[in-house]
This record gives structure tokens, C-alpha cells and sequence, in this order.
């Protein structure tokens, strides 16, 4: 998922995922974050690393911190899985979801 600056928004959507009732060792969460000034960011990546199979991947400045389809190519290039569903960082998942 795309990532630049809005923490509360990473927050929400990690405790979303954290909550899921289907095992967690059948899905990853790539953070793709574009240099965010928020430095909340690393804190709630902190907060889930060990809930939640998660990577926070830097990548160099951009013009556009909105540039989400090669925040979303840069994911799929580490992706552990050959299924990937994109998602953003303002949408959070039910549990059952």
C-alpha cells in the first residue's frame, strides 16, 4: 500500500488487519512509503511488525508523493506471494474481510 504521511490513517488500516480472523501467516502487507515528514509512519509499522507480516519499504523522493502505481509496482517486486490485492491506506478491512 501506498504511504505518505497520514499516520492515524496507517494506524487504523494496520489495526484493521490486525484484527483479521483468518490466520495471519496467509497474507504480507507492503508499505510503500514515498519519504513522509509524518515520523508516525515508523511508529506504527513499530506497532505491528511483530502482530502482522509486514515490510516498510522507503523509496527515493518522487516529484509527486502521490505516484501510487509505482508505489505499487515497488510492492509487488518484493512480494512473497503470487497474489496480490492493492489497497490504500485509508481503507480499512472488517474483521472478516
Amino acid at each position: 500500500m501506498p504511504c505518505y504521511n497520514n499516520a492515524d490513517l496507517l494506524y487504523n488500516l494496520l489495526q484493521g488487519y490486525s484484527l483479521q480472523t483468518f490466520p495471519k501467516s496467509h497474507f504480507e502487507l507492503i508499505i510503500v512509503d514515498n519519504n513522509s515528514q509524518d515520523p508516525n509512519i515508523i511508529s506504527c509499522y513499530n506497532k505491528f511488525k511483530n502482530q502482522l507480516t509486514v515490510t516498510l519499504l522507503f523509496r527515493h523522493l518522487l516529484p509527486d508523493p502521490f505516484a501510487l502505481n509505482s508505489a505499487r509496482n515497488l510492492g509487488v517486486n518484493i512480494a512473497k506471494y503470487d497474489w496480490c490485492i492493492f489497497t490504500d491506506s485509508d481503507c480499512i478491512p472488517s474483521p472478516s474481510t
